[in-house]
């Protein structure tokens, strides 16, 4: 049995995806071992892993200083691009008209290369549950209803392959799930890599130099195990 665990965002006219894969006997350890590194960040193990909310010191890491926070985020990712029983794939595109096209064509690509990767595994029966994070903002119900039936034809793609996906993937949220936490990880700081203004244009000026080094320090530590699925 295999677990894929995916992430959806936007970040400004970008759709990503990250995703976090593993074989499913390595779930308690990988799971353990994040806890005793989160709580030796000083947080409580009840404490959700928000991203974007640590970055920014909102939320439960409100009156956290700067370098507190961002020492976190470069331990996790060390730890993250430490492990050989971990695998990111991270698939993103530029939205052109079609925000549902995007969406296909990015969980395709990140499927396509699970599906690559348990075909090369040994593990029988070649199964994979796959769990989406469930979106915090209320989708429209014609909205949710595509993503449903994207979902349902991305993997119809690949049924008669060497694997098999459990149902059409289940949706949980963030706060029940620590994989889901750490693809969103994943996701938030390739996005924010992305869109680091680096070269100063007739409106904008360039990012600041020490937030842009240490969101390069973070993204290359995690890079050491993620896969670009799509472009």
């Amino acid at each position: 049995m295999f677990l894929l665990y995916i992430s959806e965002t936007y970040k400004g006219n970008w759709y990503l995806l990250g995703s976090v894969f593993l074989v499913a006997g390595d779930y308690i350890e990988l799971t353990g071992d994040f806890e005793q590194l989160w709580q030796k960040l000083g947080f409580k193990a009840s404490t959700e892993l928000k991203t974007q909310a640590l970055w920014s010191g909102k939320g439960k890491f409100n009156g956290l200083d700067p370098q507190t926070r961002v020492k976190a985020a470069k331990e996790i990712s060390q730890w993250l691009g430490s492990l050989n029983n971990l695998n990111f794939f991270l698939g993103f595109r530029f939205i052109e008209g079609d925000d549902n096209l995007a969406y296909w064509k990015v969980l395709n690509g990140i499927v396509k290369k699970m599906y690559l990767r348990v075909a090369r595994r040994a593990q029988r029966p070649k199964q994979v549950l796959v769990v989406f994070g469930k979106d915090p903002e209320p989708l429209s119900r014609t909205r949710r209803n595509m993503i449903r039936i994207l979902r349902h034809y991305t993997f119809r793609e690949y049924k008669n392959s060497s694997c098999h996906v459990m149902d059409c993937g289940y949706e949980s949220e963030y706060r029940y799930s620590r994989l889901l936490q750490l693809a969103d990880f994943v996701a938030f700081f390739i996005g924010e890599q992305m869109g680091l203004k680096r070269e100063p244009t007739l409106f904008e000026e360039v990012d600041d130099e020490q937030l842009t080094l240490e969101i390069d320090q973070i993204v290359e530590n995690i890079k050491k195990r993620t896969r670009l699925v799509y472009e």
